[in-house]
């Protein structure tokens, strides 16, 4: 390699360790463009008409428990030594270590022997492990339908949350959710990435003033309800920031899905259908998070006006906790989320122009925007009565 162009490489790797997560997202993009700059049409053609196998093989690592024997051993190790642990043949083994190696899921220190790097660690974690399955087992075979499904409607627009690719690839009559409670591994792998996904984010209430919310409340006022909380993480997150304020924290989901919910002494479960009244009345914020985006704008606008009837206190707010797009330029992280969103629930991803109309057709306003993490642009509305 001409040496200059190693300097360069060698400078750009080095400038990497020592920026912040802002400077290391905006490095991490500029590079992506500038490779497909680079590309040749059929460097793009290899890239791009073979990505499923990407998914694929590493699939295939993570049933085969390839990634946990790499991970847990302090040395490179042979084919031979990994058929040994996972039970697979040399020859597949082999082959995808092979191609893993080449998509950089694992390293490659010399001839048909293998060791672990930091993807190949991530990819041992049950929560992102789960992801891998989720997207091949759930949206691949969405996927594969929605062409010739779009063709057949002539590209219309897809709003029917009953008829969706979803519902033509598993051959379903309801809505995802119903599928989900029939189907107890696709739900636990879908339970399981949502946790460290989100985890591994900026945490929205490092940015959202929470705490200044809690000032002046009455003794017998609610503080915090999470409206299709699920489990209860983001109220556990709330309590355990105020853990000496009296206050009710409740976390609000269907019964069956409280049933998984996390038991904290500071924190209570409520058994409610966003779609029907909302039942605590006066508190002082009502928080959605990752809500809207499952539903089309006409339901959207009947969860937050269901909310906003309950908005009893003067101080009371809105939280809307979820993607704010751009109007141009969205980053692949948030596009592709869209466009699972309209491929499975017939929803979508918001741009501030859509949101706006949503907030506004529930008798709300946007008070301010607090956008917390990059790429994805997770931002909390914060909305109030018009």
């Amino acid at each position: 390699m001409d040496t200059s162009l190693q300097s360069l490489i060698n400078g750009v790797q080095a400038t990497s360790h020592s920026l912040d997560e802002a400077g290391r997202k905006t490095l991490f993009n500029a590079l992506q463009r500038l490779s497909w700059s680079i590309e040749s049409p059929f460097d793009a053609m290899q890239r791009i008409a073979y990505s499923q196998l990407t998914l694929h093989s590493i699939k295939v690592g993570v049933d085969m428990k390839l990634f946990e024997a790499l991970a847990s051993s302090d040395k490179p190790l042979t084919t031979e030594d990994l058929q040994q642990k996972t039970g697979a043949s040399y020859d597949i083994v082999d082959r995808y270590c092979r191609h893993l190696a080449g998509i950089g899921a694992l390293s490659e220190p010399g001839e048909h022997c293998w060791q672990a790097n930091e993807l190949t660690k991530t990819l041992t974690i049950p929560g992102w492990a789960s992801l891998i399955s989720h997207n091949h087992d759930l949206v691949g075979p969405i996927c594969q339908v929605a062409p010739a499904w779009l063709k057949e409607r002539n590209y219309a627009p897809i709003d029917n949350a009953l008829d969706t690719p979803f519902h033509k690839a598993f051959d379903f009559q309801g809505l995802l959710f119903t599928w989900f409670q029939q189907q107890p591994v696709p739900m636990s792998n879908f339970m399981q990435f949502m946790m460290i996904q989100r985890g591994s984010q900026p945490k929205c209430f490092d940015t959202y003033p929470i705490k200044q919310k809690a000032e002046g409340l009455r003794a017998d006022q609610a503080f915090f309800v999470d409206i299709g909380g699920n489990a209860g993480h983001q109220a556990v997150a709330v309590r355990e920031l105020l853990p000496q304020l009296p206050n009710k924290i409740v976390n609000e989901d269907l019964e069956q899905t409280l049933a998984i919910g996390i038991q904290h002494p500071g924190i209570e479960h409520l058994a409610q259908d966003f779609f029907q009244p909302q039942a605590i009345e006066g508190a002082r914020v009502y928080y959605l998070r990752n809500v809207l985006h499952d539903w089309s704008d006409e339901l959207s606008t009947k969860i937050l006006s269901n909310t906003r009837e309950a908005m009893a206190d003067p101080e009371s707010v809105i939280l809307i906790d979820e993607i704010v797009l751009p109007e141009s330029k969205v980053a692949w992280q948030a596009s592709q989320v869209d466009l699972e969103m309209m491929l499975c629930l017939a929803a979508k991803e918001r741009s501030i122009e859509q949101w706006k109309k949503v907030i506004a057709n529930a008798g709300l306003k946007i008070k301010k925007i607090y956008t917390y993490t990059l790429s994805f642009n997770d931002s909390i509305i914060e909305c109030v009565p018009a």
